[in-house]
Parts: structure tokens; C-alpha cells; sequence
């Protein structure tokens, strides 16, 4: 199967791999550097991470391994836009891992900022066999009687075994309009973020 510009469908899913991979790596260093930082006297500042797409892969491989190093003071809010990454709730198991790790580790909120009519996203589900977190809310629906209480696009925090409490946020900006080569359409793509950036973080209210 060729895909445009020549490429077959088995080269574009290895330079996924590959970038995924990448991110993945960039996460852990990043993860060891702010832990590093840490113990430094500027330990008493927070940091917010902002990632689209694969960069939600760094941001999430870095979440985790500050948990793995118990350095949980450091992050105060977290936002994932058109994340190329797989649902934090697609088992039992992976939301519970997921759900403690950002309890602990997340001071503040997460934000999960999709679009359904994300269609480079497609390509993800096709390449991992998942859902992605870019086209879909998270942690959205009780799995096994983990979520008490559900989510919502209020400010409802999320209560686990009563040990593990966040606040997550969904966003779908399948309908807010965007604007390419000045012919207003209605949804937002992959490849739209970028230019109605400032739009959608007036929309879900960031702050850092």
C-alpha cells in the first residue's frame, strides 16, 4: 500500500515507531533533569508542561518516571493537545497505574484538549492498534468500580479507592471553528492547533 508522497504504509508506521520512541527518551531526560533541579534551592518552583501530539508521549514518559523517582513536587498543571498517545483508561489496569501516578505526581490540574475529527490521529489508532487520548476524553466512565465520581468539562475532581485524587478536564473542540486561507470551517484538525493556538487556550482557561 503506497501513501502519499510515495511512502508505503509499512515506512510510515516504522518513522511513527521511531518518533514515538524518540519522545519517549527526550521524556526520561527531561524527567531526570527536573529531578536533578529538584534538590537544587530553587526547589520550592512548580512547572506546567504544555504537549501536542508526540510531545504528550514525552510529557507522559516523563510523568511516569518522576513517579518512579518519587519526585511528585515539581509538576504543578499538565495539558495534552491532539495527543498522540494511548487512552490513560483503556483497561482496569492502566487506569489504575495512571490514576495514581497523576495524583501524586500532578499538584494541579490536567487538561485533555481532542478533536474527533483529528484524522492524522487515524493513523495512530491503525499504526497502535488503540485509541489515541487526541481524539477522545479520558477517564470519562467508572471501570470496575475505580471512579466514584465521573468527568465532566467542570472541575469535578476524580476520587480513586479515596486514595488517589486529580483533577482532569476534558476539552472537544470538534466544533470550534477555525479559519484556513481565510475560509472559515467548522472543527478543528491535527493540523490546526498551531494556528488557533491562542483560541483554545483562551477556551479552556490556561494558566501555567
Amino acid at each position: 500500500m503506497l501513501m502519499r508522497g510515495g511512502k508505503s504504509a509499512f515506512e510510515i508506521n516504522s518513522m511513527f515507531r521511531e518518533a514515538k520512541d524518540e519522545a519517549k527518551s527526550a521524556g526520561k531526560l527531561l524527567a531526570c533533569s527536573l529531578a536533578i533541579r529538584g534538590i537544587e534551592p530553587i526547589q520550592d518552583q512548580s512547572l506546567s508542561i504544555l504537549g501536542f501530539s508526540l510531545g504528550c508521549q514525552l510529557t507522559k514518559t516523563c510523568l511516569r518516571t518522576l513517579n518512579g523517582l518519587q519526585a511528585n513536587s515539581l509538576i504543578q498543571n499538565v495539558t495534552f493537545m491532539g495527543a498522540a498517545i494511548s487512552q490513560f483508561d483503556r483497561n482496569a489496569q492502566t487506569q489504575a497505574v495512571w490514576s495514581k501516578i497523576f495524583s501524586q505526581t500532578i499538584n494541579g490540574s490536567i487538561r485533555n484538549v481532542y478533536t474527533k475529527k483529528d484524522m492524522i490521529l487515524l493513523l495512530y489508532t491503525s499504526s497502535q492498534l488503540r485509541y489515541s487520548t487526541g481524539r477522545n476524553q479520558v477517564m470519562a466512565e467508572a471501570s470496575e468500580g475505580l471512579i466514584n465520581t465521573t468527568l465532566s468539562n467542570e472541575s469535578t475532581p476524580v476520587v480513586i479507592e479515596k486514595r488517589d485524587v486529580f483533577s482532569l478536564k476534558n476539552y472537544d473542540i470538534s466544533g470550534l471553528p477555525c479559519e484556513i486561507a481565510t475560509i472559515k470551517i467548522l472543527g478543528i484538525g491535527h493540523n490546526d492547533y498551531r494556528d488557533n493556538l491562542l483560541s483554545i487556550l483562551y477556551m479552556i482557561d490556561f494558566d501555567i
